[in-house]
This record gives structure tokens, sequence and C-alpha cells, in this order.
């Protein structure tokens, strides 16, 4: 028996389907991490190590503290503020300004 669509809802039956990405959503992340890459490169060692061992080395911040030899807020307040900077950074090769 024939039912209507879900308003504006594009069904998927296949799972497969449902998680896989198109390929100009992979070419966005791909971008995406190009430039995050690239102004990584800019930060300072400090703000790029901390920023290295949590995101992609997936490191508590008490361990990050311990490496760093800072205590673990001082490591979460420098991933913090590494974050904005990385951002601005980004942004700022965005415009073209570095």
């Amino acid at each position: 028996r024939e039912q209507p669509l879900p308003d504006s809802t594009v069904l998927c039956l296949d799972a497969r389907a449902r998680s896989a990405t198109s390929p100009s959503q992979g070419a966005a992340r791909n971008e995406e991490e190009a430039w995050v890459r690239f102004a990584l490169d800019l930060l300072t060692p400090e703000d790029r190590n901390v920023i290295v061992l949590r995101e992609y080395e997936r490191m508590a911040f008490a361990d990050i503290g311990a490496q760093l030899g800072i205590a673990e807020n001082a490591a979460r307040m420098r991933f913090q503020r590494g974050l904005g900077r990385l951002a601005d950074k980004v942004a700022a090769l965005r415009r073209g300004e570095v």
C-alpha cells in the first residue's frame, strides 16, 4: 500500500548508504582538514603540542600536563587558548591574510 513520504525527508533504506559520505562532503572535509593542518604548522610549538596531544593523541589533560611539565589545569587552559588561536589562524588563512 502506498504511503506518502514525510515532509522534505529522503528515506534511505540501505544502512550503508545512510552512513556513506558524498564526494562533495568528503572533499569539503578534506579541505577543512588541510586548512587546520596548515594553521597548526603556523602556531607556536606550545600551542601546537597541546592541541596535537589532546586532539590527535587523545591524551587526558592530566597526562598532557605531566608530559609538558605543567599542571593539569594549565594544560586545559593552554588547550582552550590554543584552540582559539588555531581558529583565528584558519580564519586568517581563508581570508588570505597569512
